[in-house]
């Protein structure tokens, strides 16, 4: 009996990013909000397997401004989230890792990033979605909200 217990913890264990990044499927689609700036959008879509694409932009007039492309991806170890800025790290990516999931939020995190550290996504429900940056620049906590409708 140990046995079989044993085989299915370890089982569950062994499936935990899949099952976190199947949730994260709830992303796809185009997402706005109104900031100071303008409307801004998100837009996430399916990639190859295993794969969730994403970018953050902006339009004026007929021309879209991209601020990141994002690359969500999962693999036996774990989820991340792979941004690349336009102004920020020469356009390389940065890797965050997946750390919390819990009720359709999640947590990822890179401690050795400038700012931010973390970056969370909660799907409050099917047509919104808050995220949030944040982390110590200087010595002090900031962050920066976000609150996100579906546009489709």
């Amino acid at each position: 009996m140990r046995y079989v217990l044993s085989i299915v913890i370890m089982c569950s264990f062994q499936n935990a990013p899949q099952v976190a990044f199947n949730q994260l499927a709830l992303l796809k689609g185009t997402w706005k909000m109104l900031a100071p700036e303008g409307w801004i959008y998100e837009n996430w879509k399916a990639g190859a397997a295993g794969i969730l694409m994403g970018r953050s932009y902006k339009l004026n007039g007929t021309d879209t401004i991209l601020f990141e492309t994002i690359v969500l991806k999962h693999d036996q170890s774990g989820v991340y989230y792979i941004p690349s800025t336009e102004n920020q790290n020469n356009r390389q990516p940065i890797t965050f890792t997946l750390v919390g999931n819990t009720n359709k939020r999640f947590v990822f995190e890179n401690k050795g990033h400038d700012f931010p550290q973390r970056i969370i996504y909660e799907l409050v429900n099917p047509d919104s979605l808050a995220a949030r940056i944040e982390g110590s620049r200087n010595r002090k906590f900031r962050f920066r909200d976000y609150a996100f409708s579906r546009v489709l």
